[in-house]
């Protein structure tokens, strides 16, 4: 799986897209719908949906390159850009938040897979 996401390596992210309760990251036609919200790391500072600044440092990774992409099955995604940036999404199958599914993810050919 983890081969599935390297697509992501040198590439940036494009757009962030807040959706009511969602969010959708785009690194230049490969994506992220993510139904549970990322730990955003910047410049060594962890945030957290709901914090001050949350969405300013998310969008602050905006043009920022991917440098590599960690997958743990049922465990996390993180995806590192450059000075220890970092995204991470907790895979835990007992999160609480977790309706149906975690997150997918669309590449630029239109191939999907679900975390679940």
């Amino acid at each position: 799986m983890e081969d599935f996401l390297n697509i992501l390596i040198e590439e940036k992210l494009s757009s962030v897209t807040f959706v009511m309760d969602y969010l959708q990251v785009d690194f230049d036609g490969n994506g992220f719908t993510f139904y549970i919200w990322p730990v955003v790391t910047v410049e060594n500072i962890e945030y957290k949906f709901g914090d001050s600044y949350y969405r300013d440092k998310l969008c602050s990774l905006i043009a920022q390159i991917v440098k590599s992409v960690s997958y743990v099955d049922n465990k996390e995604i993180v995806i590192h850009f450059d000075n220890e940036n970092k995204l991470f999404l907790s895979l835990d199958p007992n999160n609480p938040d977790i309706i149906v599914e975690i997150a997918t993810f669309k590449d630029a050919n239109k191939n999907w897979y679900v975390f679940q």
